[in-house]
């Protein structure tokens, strides 16, 4: 014979267990951290050899001038930088995964051809300066990382072959390509071509520098994130890949950028894409935890309607081997995900979690109810938590309604139950009541 516990001391125990069971949630948190910044670390690593973050400035011209007297003056007075009336920027974007070990990041080569108009904003200049000066015009190109810049096919203005060659970091990009310019191919109108090829890694911009821009962008890979300053005025994306059109009129003035400073320069904006990865393994295991606690909530509230309902006398040390079995099931999610497809490492290590609990409670309980009840609560929430993370922007929307459900659920199976009798201390025979168990084997 054996005296039951009161009513509120049980809550207070599962509480606690609750609380307590945040200790290894935090563990967990911090190992995803951890993967995640290895995946990091694969990128910059990858970024290195491949190309980082990409942005693309250009073409513009470059005028530099100087006294042939020999008097210094200020340097924004020798250094002018003409935009385009018309930038036309056409990428095409082929993508791939490469590794570092078990992580896979995105890169991409891309073919650009970037084409430019001046209007006579670059003769203005020119008829403003006398003989006095040594005149430098240079077409200029920049990207942001130089190890992805592999290959210039050509480049022409008004159709005219120029050779382009590396240069300093200017101040509308880190990194720049130039080629001098004779003034006498100048006309009224000026004409700009540059094709090349560019690498890079997640991540590719397109400055709109010009007072009017159109950007094109097209690839295969089929889960792109629009980002920058504008979003696309056309887009489509499929499983084939995306496609996407800005077109921008940016208002911005070719007459001189030289009283500016790098970063009112950049405020000029950028448009682009990174190639995202919204579905990879770690990020959905990450988003997966947030459900944790309310996995192990869920399943101490089923087992406590059966101590209430069947008089079924569960220990507060098996609660916390059964939420400890909860919250190994994300260790053993990251562990496995990360050498195999996330479904299959989900379905594994799911299966797992719940055989683990169902022969626990079969063995420390031997009440039907309670294991078919318990196992059926564990196969419907870790089958709607793996809906629920596929959902994304509806993942808030389905997982209230599951909420609700619960705990309509909860409100109708203890409609009957007298609560304040639960206080009442009752003496009860150590088999089990109003249930059925199972024999031993």
């Amino acid at each position: 014979m054996i005296t039951k516990l009161s009513f509120v001391l049980r809550i207070t125990t599962l509480c606690i267990l609750l609380l307590l069971l945040l200790i290894p949630t935090s563990w967990v948190d911090d190992l995803i951290g951890d993967r995640l910044n290895q995946r990091e670390y694969a990128a910059e690593d990858i970024a290195q050899v491949w190309g980082g973050r990409q942005v693309v400035v250009g073409p513009y011209l470059l005028l530099e001038y100087k006294q042939l007297t020999g008097k210094e003056q200020e340097e924004a007075s020798r250094r002018v930088e003409l935009l385009p009336a018309h930038l036309s920027v056409d990428a095409n974007v082929e993508a791939e995964e490469r590794f570092r070990g078990i992580y896979g990041i995105p890169v991409y080569t891309s073919t650009i051809r970037a084409q430019a108009e001046f209007s006579d904003a670059v003769q203005k200049h020119l008829s403003s300066l006398d003989s006095a000066f040594d005149i430098t015009l240079s077409l200029c190109l920049g990207v942001q990382d130089r190890i992805g810049l592999k290959d210039i096919q050509s480049c022409t203005i008004n159709r005219q072959k120029v050779s382009m060659y590396h240069h300093t970091g200017h101040r509308l990009a880190d990194y720049v390509l130039s080629a001098n310019i004779d003034t006498t191919v100048l006309r009224e109108t000026n004409a700009v071509e540059i094709v090349f090829t560019l690498r890079g890694t997640r991540t590719l911009h397109v400055a709109t520098i010009g007072s009017k821009n159109e950007i094109h962008m097209q690839s295969n890979w089929s889960d792109p994130k629009f980002n920058g300053d504008y979003l696309p005025t056309e887009r489509t994306v499929s499983d084939e890949g995306f496609s996407s059109t800005w077109e921008i009129n940016s208002f911005t003035s070719e007459e001189s950028l030289s009283g500016y400073t790098r970063a009112e320069i950049a405020s000029l904006g950028s448009v682009g894409a990174d190639l995202f990865q919204s579905v990879s393994g770690i990020t959905l295991i990450d988003r997966i935890t947030k459900y944790a606690l309310l996995v192990v909530a869920l399943t101490f509230v089923t087992l406590f309607l059966f101590e209430v309902l069947y008089k079924l006398r569960i220990h507060p040390m098996q609660y916390t081997l059964i939420g400890l079995s909860l919250i190994v099931f994300y260790v053993l999610l990251i562990g496995v995900g990360e050498h195999m497809d996330f479904n299959i490492a989900y379905a594994l290590s799911s299966a797992a979690t719940i055989a683990l609990i169902y022969m626990y409670i079969k063995w420390t309980t031997k009440v039907r109810k309670c294991i078919y009840t318990t196992l059926a609560v564990l196969v419907g929430v870790y089958s709607y938590m793996f809906v629920l993370i596929r959902l994304e922007d509806f993942a808030l929307f389905a997982g209230s309604i599951g909420v609700f459900a619960a705990l309509g659920i909860v409100m109708f199976v203890t409609r009957n139950v007298d609560w304040y009798a639960l206080h009442q201390t009752e003496q009860v025979d150590s088999g089990i009541k109003n249930g059925e168990t199972v024999a031993d084997e």
